[in-house]
Order: structure tokens, then sequence, then C-alpha cells
């Protein structure tokens, strides 16, 4: 006989157990909402589009060119400067600085910061290299040229890495 107790004990739990947690009917969703008529003569305006982060350069060579060669004119109004050569290599821009005679030390670093800056507001680059020493100047004078010329950036890939492997992005 306890036997039996036991079983049917088991056996209502479980059924209050069933019922309890299953008798809640599933939500249906609700109808979808017009939206509310606008009286006539009212103007509406698009919600404005968030501009996406920068990541990408230019992707082919021509946008390359034509970015170095609005940050090489942007690059050379700044004061002290005579002459900015610029190669982009997808979203880094690689400057080279001619800069005006006796300008040194700490003018020097405020036109190379200034540079950057200048260039980080395209919104085709994410960071920038600014070089002026002149041996360095004329690298990238050369590369910058060969580009120009329908070269290949390819081509010149052994001399950029070499760039980014002894120098730091300025910030």
């Amino acid at each position: 006989m306890s036997k039996r107790k036991e079983i049917a004990w088991l056996t209502a739990v479980l059924a209050a157990t069933l019922i309890w947690s299953g008798g809640c009917p599933a939500r249906k969703p609700a109808p979808p909402t017009a939206p509310a008529p606008t009286p006539p003569g009212t103007i509406t305006t698009p919600a404005p589009t968030p501009t996406p982060p920068r990541t990408e350069g230019p992707r082919t060579q021509a946008q390359a060119r034509d970015a170095a060669d609005d940050i090489a004119d942007a690059v050379s109004r700044i004061d002290g400067v005579n002459k900015a050569s610029v190669v982009v290599v997808g979203n880094v821009a690689l400057i080279g600085l001619d800069l005006k005679a006796g300008i040194e030390g700490t003018k020097v670093e405020a036109i190379r910061e200034k540079a950057a800056t200048t260039a980080k507001r395209d919104p085709r680059i994410v960071n920038a290299v600014v070089e002026t020493d002149p041996d360095a100047v004329g690298r990238i004078k050369k590369i910058a040229a060969g580009v120009r010329q329908g070269r290949p950036i390819s081509e010149f890939f052994d001399q950029i890495s070499e760039f980014f492997k002894r120098l730091k992005p300025t910030t």
C-alpha cells in the first residue's frame, strides 16, 4: 500500500508541476502600427545617417594618387614647408617634408605634428608617418614620382616596409 501511495504522490506532484509550468499561453506579436499621417504642408526630414568609421583607404591606384595629391597640397600650405611628397598605402600616408631653411628643433616637431594632423583630417587616412630627414624625403619623392608615372605601388613595398620598420607613426 505504501508503494501505491508513493506512486500516486509522485504522479500528483508531476502533474501539478506540468500544469503549473505549462499553463501560460504563448504571446502573439502585436500587429504593426501604421505611422501617424502628417498634416498637409508639413516637411519631414530623414534622420541623418551616421558616418562610417575610417578604416579603408583608397581602393585603386588612381584613388591613392588623388589622396596623396590632396594631402601634399594641404601639407604644403603649412607655414615652414617648402614642398611635401606623399605616398598613400592603404589608409596610411607616408609624408616627406622639405622644410624652409633655418627651421630647427621644436619647430620641426611642431610642423611634423601639424602635417600628421592635416593628413588625418582626410577621411581616407587613419595614420600618417612624417619624415624630415633629407635622405628619407628623397626616397619618398622617388616613390611618389614612380607611382605618379603609373608604376604599381607593389614595386615599392620593400622600400615602404623599410620606412615602417624604422619609423614610428606620428600620433
